[in-house]
């Protein structure tokens, strides 16, 4: 407290917020404006699942507040030679620890903690397509069937050649073999 910073700090703090500011490029990477690091000191090794986090607190009372979200770059594996990188999101319920509920792979995999993320996709508004897993292999979109694990049976409707051979798709789809 005390300290006055002008509009040109690069960091600002008005009693209740802070403030990083930094000019814009035109450069297409990201400008780094705040540097999270855990670093190795050679004789402790980071583990897989460790690594830098931003933590979220949410008031409960004028008194306390709680857990309520993280995210974290940890590593994907224990081997100092290693440093793949996932991004991982935290949630807590109430009056409980935080639990990861989804990650993104330094090979660019999202995954969930819970399987049912998988079974529906809304794309665009919820009025919008429907893209739902309808079984193992299987891929719908507004309940018709566009994709079949190896390709086979998607009716010619519904943009598929129904068929599992190259011979019986030409066929199906009124074109002659060359």
């Amino acid at each position: 407290s005390g300290s006055t910073f002008t509009a040109e700090s690069a960091l600002q703090f008005d009693g209740t917020k802070l403030l990083i500011t930094e000019t814009a490029t035109t450069g297409s990477s990201p400008i780094e404006l705040l540097k999270l690091e855990v670093t190795d000191t050679g004789d402790v090794d980071l583990a897989a699942g460790e690594g830098p986090a931003i933590t979220f607190y949410v008031g409960e009372d004028s008194a306390t507040s709680q857990l309520g979200a993280q995210i974290a770059a940890v590593r994907e594996s224990a081997t100092d030679l290693d440093a793949a990188t996932a991004l991982k999101l935290y949630t807590a319920a109430n009056d409980a620890s935080a639990s990861e509920k989804w990650a993104i792979s330094s090979a660019g995999v999202i995954s969930t903690s819970n399987s049912a993320y998988y079974t529906n996709l809304e794309v665009g508004a919820a009025s919008d397509t429907t893209i739902t897993r309808a079984s193992a292999g299987d891929l719908n979109v507004e309940g018709n069937l566009i994709y079949r694990a190896g390709g086979t049976d998607v009716p010619v409707t519904d943009g598929g050649t129904g068929a599992s051979s190259a011979g019986t798709a030409l066929s199906n789809l009124g074109a002659a073999p060359a």
